[in-house]
């Protein structure tokens, strides 16, 4: 009798069948068994638990790593652990919170050496930032694959973040200090934002762009608002040329931040006096 005809067998019984499955867990493994069930709703249904909680528990003792994903993960070789997955309340994301364990990344395209994924000198790559979001794209690719191997249709949207293990933390996930990581999310994108823009050429009179993360109450939303501030009154040509600037790299800021804000507006452009004006109206 294989795996899937033990399993019809048991749902077949009235009594013991959780005791039973959890059983099989243990001895087949987590994957096989939801999979066998028919997914993970229908596990979750036998075993009174959700889906994000039976995969918290289980595939949290697991340890991934790059071979386990179908698609090309380019240079990059590293294994990684599942922290937590958490339904978001305000929607129907599903937050995959990852922890880097150890790992490499060939840059071939650039100076042709393998850098710790853990190590000091990584962080000092010009372009370290880029190689953060291709790991960001990495992990999504592996929760895309196992979702859909595990059917689990509920989930419609999702946000990956990971951390370095012993380096980093997930500060911006604890609500308590919400008004703390806030600041740090603007920093981090104005950061990005400035490696994006470094080879563009600005008019004298622009300042910078300015990022704040916005609370709208009315709709129970963190809009990220980035502004281009001008130092004095502009022309239209300009605010024109920066707009087009702002328009290529707001996607990639959109991608690479998912899940830390519910939407992202332009901010349109403004002089320096009345952006400080509006900023400090709003504290």
């Amino acid at each position: 009798m294989n795996i899937r005809q033990s399993i019809k067998k048991i749902l077949k019984e009235e009594t013991d069948r959780k005791s039973k499955i959890l059983s099989m867990i243990k001895n087949q493994g987590f994957i096989l068994i939801t999979r066998a069930v028919g997914g993970i709703n229908h596990l979750a249904s036998i075993l009174e638990e959700t889906p994000e909680m039976l995969l918290t528990k289980y595939l949290s003792k697991e340890t991934f790593s790059t071979d386990d994903i179908e698609k090309n993960t380019g240079g990059y070789n590293f294994k990684f652990k599942l922290l937590f997955v958490k339904k978001s309340e305000r929607s129907v994301e599903h937050d995959f919170v990852f922890s880097i364990e150890e790992g490499t990344v060939d840059l071939i395209m650039g100076d042709d050496v393998t850098y710790d994924l853990l190590g000091d000198d990584i962080r000092e790559y010009d372009m370290w930032w880029e190689i953060k979001y291709e790991i960001q794209n990495t992990l999504s690719d592996f929760v895309e694959e196992l979702t859909d191997k595990l059917k689990f249709d509920e989930v419609k949207s999702i946000s990956v973040n990971y951390l370095f293990k012993g380096i980093d933390h997930f500060n911006y996930i604890n609500e308590e200090e919400e008004k703390t990581n806030h600041n740090k999310l603007e920093n981090r994108v104005k950061k990005m934002i400035d490696n994006l823009t470094k080879d563009y050429e600005f008019p004298d009179n622009f300042y910078g762009f300015m990022v704040d993360l916005i609370e709208d109450k009315r709709y129970n939303e963190n809009i990220l608002k980035i502004t281009t501030v001008m130092k004095q009154p502009f022309s239209e040509k300009d605010s024109d040329k920066i707009d087009r600037i702002k328009r290529n790299f707001m996607p990639q800021i959109k991608s690479f931040f998912k899940g830390m804000f519910n939407r992202i507006s332009g901010g349109g452009t403004s002089t320096l006096e009345v952006y400080n004006k509006e900023k400090n109206n709003r504290i």
